[in-house]
């Protein structure tokens, strides 16, 4: 077994490129105290075969291998680029037509993988069609496609099977070559060929193929697979320096429905030399600085992640190496004991040994946006090679690319001044227009300090509590963006504590965006002493709908109209399907926040009677709801079993779904309340910035971006409201035109959806003006202090008046504590 290719002092060459001491201790991650900066230069003039993407590309030398599909994905190939020379090559081509006879069977190339020779492995999946009951269908009709769809795919009937075709097939294959006459008829004869061939047996087989460097066939040889009733995968494939390809692979049995996960291997002239079946989940293979290859698993009964290392010629399981909770899916040899390991959102270096994990730097520090990267490797001179591949959300176009990654210059480094954004997690969003601020802005730069990644086994709670804690004491946190479980109450919370600065001179002093092109009642909801402290993404209205000839047409209600709606009606009747008593504390705590709580003057007000019915009112719910096998929440709102429905209110869409569930005009009632429509804002993730920030101008850079007026292609509605006016009117538009069609479902209802009417935006415009109560106002660790208390009247040990006492007392000495 050869060494890989490791050069002496590769590490060192890593490290002083990348200028990063190494110091670590306790296994913990540990970060330079020397702030370092980086830059992705891309590479231009790339192939034009480079797009589409299928799998990572592989870099041997200083050549890349990769797989990808032309623009319209009717061919896919095998190619080669060489960084230096600018060499290309076509290893393996298959063209697709896309018209063929759809019982001609077909292959792709499930997987392949490249060795440190430049020979490629091919793993090829085949398969055959069995044609022996072949139904005519040259005089198809429509009616013959609807059945089909009604009997093959789960439609309730052919009016529901209609709707759907009009909707999502009949515009795709009119734009389609050979599916329409010279008048624009659909040829229901071709498509019911194919999509009744796609219910024909068919018989699978595979095999591995090499390649070598001129593209040369070296070898052919058949896989035999065993999950002949179930599926069979690759998950990887490796290549050792011998020439030894080694498959992971998984199968699962439909009869016995078990998975199975075991490696195979082939040596250098294709003779297969065993299967190994693994006790434990498998997600890859590695190749270790010894050249031994490493299969990474994870056990279920310890839950720790592990390397299985394999013994070539046993085919057995020579070594185990326990790596605790380091997950790593890849493994890029620096020495004999280090390895460059990534998490997704930064490259450390990673002790095999010691399991100590340093870090080197964050993807988005680099320009790079950390989901774009689809796999990263070394060049000869240490420098990273990263493939990414970025989507545009406009165009709906994926853009494949490749940079390599270099600090920046000492010189140039010591003139920048770093501005850091404090946050629980990223999303691409964020990272895009940072990126984007940090190329038009040279001289300073953004640097994004994330507290969580789900892909991490930190705990979310311990992640909020560092979060809060560089908040409150960490002078080098300049922006906060707000996206934790309660962000507007984390916002509230620091602003109380004078942590946040006023962001109406920002405005003030901008040419676009000026406070009135916002919408008033979302910034009303901002403001603290006079004081806008911060700025959401987006919004939606949490409210409650109920059938009007229950509770009328005019929004908000009290506790006692809702209880009074449940006593007139039968005996095991429910207000909403599934809430719980923890859930009703909290809405109308929401409800009644700034009633109950004064953050501007460190009060509380919880021993009164409103308090006390809240409490009455939230007893009313189970403190556990027993879930029905098989029960539908739908029929029994449509029955009236269910009387309410809550839910986010985001577009137009699903307040017609909804009158359709209850078979009835419905009236925005709101959650009951002592004052207003009953109506909370939800409030997006937020920005701020701090006391501490120097560089004001360009925390503002970054914060206006999320605010300047759109550009004509540019979605004008993700998953919230735009606080824009003239983007929320714009949506408000678009959804009373006639391009607002479709259909949306649920349960066994269905609805097509019409363009709303005037009075129905209306009434939504007016809902949102007239709301002022927020969605999470009141801060975990209150809410907290309010269940703990509250369980002792719910469980008739206290009385709700002495419970309302008790926790009056309690938040009057955590708000003196806390600010």
């Amino acid at each position: 077994m050869r060494k890989v290719n490791v050069k002496k002092g590769l590490a060192a060459t890593l490290i002083l490129s990348m200028g990063i001491g190494l110091t670590a201790c306790g296994g913990e991650e540990t970060v330079s105290s020397d702030v370092k900066y980086y830059r992705a230069n891309y590479l231009e003039d790339l192939p034009e075969t480079y797009m589409n993407l299928n799998g990572t590309p592989v870099l041997q030398g200083d050549t890349i291998f990769y797989a990808a599909n032309n623009e319209d994905y009717t061919k896919y190939g095998i190619y080669s680029y060489n960084l230096t020379t600018k060499e290309e090559n076509t290893y393996y081509e298959k063209e697709e037509n896309m018209n063929s006879d759809p019982y001609a069977g077909g292959m792709y190339v499930e997987r392949y993988v490249v060795d440190e020779e430049g020979n490629i492995y091919l793993y090829v999946q085949a398969w055959e069609v069995d044609d022996s009951d072949v139904q005519d269908w040259s005089s198809a009709t429509l009616d013959d496609v609807l059945n089909f769809m009604v009997e093959s795919w789960g439609y309730a009937d052919t009016d529901a099977a209609l709707v759907d075709w009009n909707e999502y097939h009949v515009k795709g294959y009119q734009e389609q070559e050979g599916y329409t006459d010279a008048e624009g008829n659909i040829d229901y004869a071709k498509v019911m060929t194919e999509w009744s061939a796609g219910y024909a047996p068919r018989t699978y087989s595979y095999e591995v193929r090499k390649l070598d460097l001129a593209g040369n066939e070296v070898y052919a040889m058949p896989v035999e697979v065993e999950a002949e009733d179930g599926y069979s995968y690759v998950i990887d494939m490796i290549a050792d320096a011998d020439g030894t390809l080694y498959m992971y692979m998984n199968q699962y049995s439909e009869s016995t429905m078990k998975d199975e996960y075991f490696i195979t291997a082939f040596d250098a002239t294709g003779k297969q030399m065993g299967k190994y079946v693994m006790d434990n989940y498998g997600n890859g293979l590695v190749t270790l600085a010894d050249g031994r290859i490493g299969a990474l698993a994870w056990d279920d009964t310890s839950s720790d992640y592990l390397i299985n290392v394999l013994d070539s010629k046993t085919m057995q399981v020579a070594e185990t190496i326990n790596l605790g909770d380091n997950y790593v899916n890849e493994l890029i040899p620096l020495d004999e004991e280090n390895y460059l390991v990534t998490d997704g959102g930064g490259v450390y270096k990673f002790n095999l040994a010691t399991q100590e994990k340093e870090l080197y730097f964050n993807w988005v520090d680099a320009d790079i946006i950390s989901n774009s990267v689809r796999g990263y490797q070394m060049l000869e001179d240490g420098k990273l090679l990263v493939s990414t591949q970025t989507y545009d959300y406009v165009t709906y176009e994926s853009l494949d690319e490749i940079a390599i990654i270099e600090e920046i210059p000492a010189e140039e480094a010591a003139k920048i001044k770093s501005v850091t954004l404090a946050c629980i997690y990223t999303d691409d969003q964020l990272e895009q227009r940072v990126i984007n601020i940090n190329k038009k802005n040279p001289e300073t730069r953004i640097r994004i300090k994330q507290f969580y990644q789900d892909y991490s086994e930190m705990d979310y709670e311990d992640a909020m509590a560092g979060f809060m804690t560089a908040m409150a004491s960490d002078p080098e946190v300049d922006i906060v963006f707000f996206n934790g479980s309660t962000p507007y109450a984390d916002m509230m919370n620091f602003a109380s504590k004078g942590l946040l600065i006023d962001l109406n001179s920002f405005m003030d002093a901008d040419e676009e965006i000026k406070r009135e092109d916002l919408m008033g009642s979302v910034l009303d909801a901002c403001t603290y002493n006079d004081m806008l402290v911060g700025l959401p993404t987006g919004f939606s209205v949490r409210t409650v709908v109920g059938k009007v000839s229950d509770v009328g047409t005019e929004p908000g209600w009290t506790f006692a109209d809702m209880k009074a709606l449940l006593e007139s009606k039968e005996p095991g009747t429910q207000l909403f399907y599934g809430r719980t008593r923890d859930w009703a504390l909290q809405m109308c705590l929401n409800l009644g926040y700034k009633q109950f709580i004064d953050m501007e003057n460190v009060n509380c007000n919880f021993n009164c009677p409103e308090f006390v019915e809240v409490l009455e009112f939230a007893k009313l719910f189970p403190e556990e709801y027993e879930w029905v096998e098989g029960e539908d929440e739908t029929q029994l709102m449509h029955e009236g079993k269910v009387l309410l429905a809550d839910y986010n209110l985001s577009d137009f869409v699903q307040i017609q779904l909804y009158t359709e569930i209850f078979g009835d005009k419905l009236t925005y009632i709101g959650y009951p309340t002592i004052e207003g429509n009953g109506a909370l804002m939800s409030l997006g993730q937020s920005f701020g910035i701090t006391k501490n920030c120097e560089q004001t101008d360009v925390a503002w850079k970054l914060i206006r971006e999320y605010f300047l007026p759109k550009g004509e292609n540019e979605n004008y509605y993700s998953y919230n409201f735009s606080i824009r006016q003239d983007e929320f009117d714009k949506f408000c538009e678009q959804a009373m035109s006639e391009d607002n069609n479709g259909s949306w479902g649920w349960g066994d209802f269905e609805v097509e959806i019409h363009p709303a009417t005037q009075e129905q935006v209306d009434e939504v415009k007016n809902l949102i003006a007239n709301t002022t109560a927020i969605d999470g106002a009141i801060s975990n660790d209150i809410m907290n202090i309010i269940n703990e208390e509250a369980a002792g009247f719910f469980s008739g040990d206290k009385t709700a008046e002495a419970v309302a006492e008790t926790i009056q007392s309690r938040v009057w000495v955590y708000l003196s504590e806390t600010n």
